[in-house]
């Protein structure tokens, strides 16, 4: 003789709760995570943009999953790149400057090593502009994304 359980367990509404959080819930915080995270960067890479016009602080912006989410808090002048970005299948934030000549003053000089940058404008600034802030504020802004989607750091 088999025995009958008396006990049944559905786990049907956990399920599709379950998908509604990893299926949209998730990826929906992720990316004001990533929105707030890359938003932060930027402000943080305003002061240590080289200032001999506004042209460059102006050109920045930020884009997740390819979509404008913010751009210079310090405009006046240049233009953000509003235009969709592509980006790859992963969840992601592309923080950037387009002005002309923003990859030639972050890196100090020109790609083939020719014109060196030997003084900036203002005190502070200057090459890696955006490369440094990122990686001083690494911490922060992984904690930003992580506050987003409720995961505790360590």
């Amino acid at each position: 003789m088999t025995a009958k359980p008396g006990f049944t367990l559905n786990v049907g509404q956990f399920n599709k709760a379950l998908s509604n959080v990893t299926g949209k819930q998730i990826p929906n915080d992720l990316e004001i995570g990533l929105a707030q995270a890359g938003n932060q960067w930027l402000t943080d890479s305003i002061g240590t943009v080289p200032k001999v016009e506004a042209t460059l602080r102006g050109s920045g912006s930020v884009h997740v999953n390819g979509k404008l989410v913010g751009t210079s808090p310090d405009t006046g002048a240049g233009t953000p790149n509003t235009a969709p970005v592509d980006h790859g299948a992963m969840p992601e934030a592309i923080v950037g400057y387009n002005s002309p000549y923003a990859a030639y003053q972050h890196e100090g000089q020109r790609r083939d090593g020719s014109h060196k940058v030997k003084k900036w404008s203002q005190a502070g600034t200057g090459p890696k502009f955006l490369e440094r802030p990122g990686i001083e504020n690494a911490d922060e802004y992984k904690q930003i994304i992580a506050d987003a989607i409720g995961f505790k750091v360590g």
